[in-house]
């Protein structure tokens, strides 16, 4: 981000002048490339419909194991899950806001789900966390809590392209 951009926003948003340069630039490289997959891997429409097909594509193909399934998820299960439960930050995911997509829950709760479908609900996630960074929701807690977060979606979706 540009000083003046940093600068701007840093008085307009709360918390913001408080994020690490590290912080920042999980922000920036996670919008650069979600923009790219999305503009080069589901055809310029992000959504639960283009996730489903772009991973349809990838079993056809037999390359969904290089999409890093097995290192992303675990991790997405240690964040939303505490004892078996949903926690407050699957809940702030609005999973709502794409019609429920039964992937995701399947993926975070079932070992014996398929390759495909852990794939649709990693990427799910990964759809739910572009929405709630571009659409404002992450704004409300002031970003925190999300260099890791975003560190590692953005990963996944390197591997995954």
């Amino acid at each position: 981000m540009s000083p003046e951009i940093v600068a701007w926003i840093s008085q307009q948003a709360p918390g913001f002048a408080q994020l690490s340069l590290e912080e920042r630039n999980a922000i920036a490289d996670f919008s650069m490339i979600w923009s790219f997959f999305e503009g080069t891997r589901l055809g310029g429409s992000g959504g639960m419909q283009t996730i489903r097909k772009f991973a349809e594509a990838l079993e056809a193909q037999g390359i969904i194991g290089g999409c890093g399934i097995n290192m992303y998820l675990p991790y997405l299960k240690e964040r939303y899950i505490d004892g078996g439960q949903f926690n407050y930050r699957f809940s702030h995911l609005h999973i709502e806001r794409s019609n429920n997509p039964p992937e995701i829950i399947d993926a975070l709760q079932n070992d014996d789900a398929s390759e495909k479908t852990k794939l649709i609900g990693c990427l799910g996630v990964v759809f739910r966390l572009r929405n709630n960074l571009f659409h404002g929701e992450k704004w409300q807690y002031e970003l925190r809590e999300q260099e890791q977060n975003l560190r590692n979606a953005t990963t996944f979706m390197l591997s995954c392209m």
